[in-house]
């Protein structure tokens, strides 16, 4: 992952003795374990079963404690964050190290899209209309009567098969709606949600969190599969953080410790000086990939952790959206502006006039010279890899995330 890169370099940069501790898939290596900035990378069982869960959390104990690690910074997938949580209460009890993360119950309630809406809804935030789902009659059920084309619907676990899907409901023709809902798993054991669609500004954020204090945020506009990142102006950046301030307070007693993101619609008056309305959708109690933002002031981003272990009482550190550069994945857009456009002999010319632009004054999030070993090992081992493993497999996927690593499976 791009941010677990990022922050490694950061800590390094900052002169601390950095480790990485990882799980592979695939029998491919991750790129960032190749980074000069790690003394040493570990490789540990990916916690899928409650066995693999119980063997993933005593290695990290003992690590932990071989290597004298003082503070662990989680930079969880989707899928082991709640694992993470409970890894942090045995690594506490048993060692000295301080885990940068929230408590399980916290996880949990920030990660499940249904929870994460409530709570907002229960300290009085705005919020798009949302319903929980257990069945496909129940879903049909809700929509009879509703204005046309007004919901998305949203899996509250993990799905990479509808990930992604923006499709507006009811359909203008209900036979449409009932086939699409009769598509979909949706059971007691796999809820989804019916979510109103905001139209207006789509916002993501990352926080660092330390006691209930903010030590460092950013803010960027967003989009469904984010590839280029660009600070937020500072006065809507000012009311995304006023939002997180308000939403952490309400957790954990206010003395919450740990990473957030969080994605938040803005809606915006008809009328020039119209307040904003901010309507949180969902929120991810790991870190996001939009720390790559700090890139300017990564020391200041280090030290934001770091108060967790000694309070220094910095104000909260927000990258410069005058200073700050612009990032973008150089394999995403050789395949999105260079490629693509080719195959489909269309747009080539803007393609490369984006390409040409991001090149020479953007910069690419994974590329440093310094340290060049992950960026030549992600476009030349590890993305072959993947690909090599789908036409061998004949696993089928939709999309790819460069950012992050994944791939969208059917």
């Amino acid at each position: 992952m791009s941010k677990g890169l990022f922050l490694a370099r950061s800590f390094y940069r900052a002169g601390h003795k950095v480790i990485g501790l990882d799980f592979e898939r695939s029998y491919i290596p991750s790129s960032g374990r190749f980074s000069n900035t790690l003394s040493w990378h570990y490789e540990l069982p990916n916690p899928v079963t409650n066995q693999q869960k119980m063997e993933y959390i005593a290695q990290l104990v003992e690590i932990i404690e071989r290597d004298r690690i003082d503070l662990w910074v989680c930079v969880s997938g989707v899928s082991t964050t709640v694992t993470d949580a409970l890894a942090k209460s045995e690594i506490e009890a048993r060692t000295s190290c301080k885990v940068f993360l929230f408590q399980p119950e916290t996880c949990e309630t920030l990660h499940e899209k249904n929870l994460f809406i409530h709570k907002a809804a229960s300290i009085g935030l705005d919020i798009p209309e949302t319903t929980t789902i257990r069945s496909h009659e129940e879903a049909l059920a809700f929509l009879k009567g509703k204005k046309p084309e007004h919901y998305i619907l949203k899996s509250i676990w993990l799905d990479d098969v509808s990930r992604g899907d923006m499709t507006l409901y009811p359909r203008p023709n209900f036979e449409e709606t009932t086939v699409l809902i009769m598509s979909l798993s949706i059971s007691t054991d796999k809820p989804w949600i019916f979510q109103e669609f905001i139209r207006g500004d789509e916002y993501c954020t990352h926080a660092v969190i330390v006691k209930g204090r903010i030590t460092a945020f950013v803010a960027c506009p967003s989009s469904d599969l984010l590839m280029y990142y660009e600070p937020a102006d500072l006065e809507i950046s000012q009311r995304l953080l006023e939002f997180t301030r308000i939403y952490i307070n309400s957790l954990e007693d206010g003395y919450i410790t740990g990473q957030v993101s969080f994605d938040i619609m803005v809606k915006r008056g008809v009328e020039a000086n119209a307040e904003p309305i901010l309507y949180p959708i969902e929120c991810n109690p790991r870190t996001h990939t939009a720390v790559v933002l700090f890139r300017n002031i990564s020391g200041a981003l280090a030290d934001s952790y770091l108060d967790s272990l000694k309070d220094f009482g910095k104000e909260v550190c927000i990258p410069d959206p005058t200073t700050t550069d612009s990032l973008y994945w150089t394999g995403h857009d050789v395949v999105t502006l260079l490629l693509l456009p080719l195959l489909n002999l269309s747009g080539i010319l803007g393609g490369l006039r984006e390409f040409t632009l991001h090149f020479f004054f953007w910069r690419d999030a994974t590329f440093e010279f310094w340290d060049p070993l992950p960026f030549l090992f992600l476009y030349h081992v590890y993305w072959p890899g993947l690909f090599l493993r789908s036409l061998l497999t004949g696993r089928r996927w939709s999309r790819v995330n460069v950012s992050t690593g994944r791939v969208f499976e059917y």
